[in-house]
């Protein structure tokens, strides 16, 4: 009897460590913690992304520095999903497979977004060109909608302003962002013929005519 009981209570304990290694694997550090705060979207990661639409101008017809005129842009609308076996996949504006690495980038730039500055909305979104967005970015993490606008760019070079739809405050962000995102289409498309890494290869047959 105090066999089973033991070994009931030994059951009990472990269940218990368990839970609470668990547990505390699962609760941010203070280093991630902070970090994430500094973050737009927080503990948002890149591999959550499963679904993204980029809404952007030509990159050789307008560019953020110039586009002052408060007028809704000509954008090209370029959808790309995330397939089950972690590629992307091309829906919009034609269904093709996508580049993963560009799309890998822009996904991993969006998780690592960081408040340069923060601006209270004073109501005022002309100001910073998010009236008429240049470019817009909605994607879909965890079943959950984000729409980001990216406005004109902020004095000094510092960045874009750019707002995220739900929330008030304007925040300045890298212009490398919006330059990774405002590309032609033929620029998310995958132009490789082979997929294999070069350090992939083992072995090489060359067969020419005699």
């Amino acid at each position: 009897m105090k066999t089973k009981t033991t070994y009931i209570l030994l059951i009990i304990a472990i269940l218990i460590a368990g839970y609470i290694f668990f547990i505390d694997k699962a609760i941010p550090t203070t280093d991630e913690r902070e970090a994430a705060g500094k973050k737009i979207f927080g503990f948002l990661k890149a591999d959550d992304i499963s679904n993204i639409e980029i809404n952007a101008p030509n990159a050789a017809q307008l560019t953020l520095m110039n586009a002052m005129t408060p007028t809704t842009p000509t954008r090209i609308a370029i959808i790309c999903t995330r397939t089950t076996d972690k590629e992307w996949q091309m829906t919009q504006p034609v269904n093709t497979k996508s580049d993963k690495s560009v799309l890998e980038n822009i996904t991993s730039q969006i998780s690592a977004l960081e408040k340069r500055d923060t601006l209270k909305e004073t109501g005022q979104a002309a100001t910073y060109g998010l009236d008429y967005p240049i470019i817009t970015i909605s994607f879909t993490a965890k079943a959950k909608n984000y729409l980001v606008k990216l406005g004109r760019a902020a004095p000094l070079n510092i960045g874009v302003y750019a707002a995220v739809e739900g929330e008030k405050n304007i925040y300045v962000i890298p212009q490398s962002f919006a330059d990774s995102v405002n590309k032609p289409v033929s620029d998310f498309r995958h132009k490789r013929i082979f997929d294999t890494s070069s350090y992939d290869i083992t072995n090489l047959k060359f067969t020419q005519p005699l």
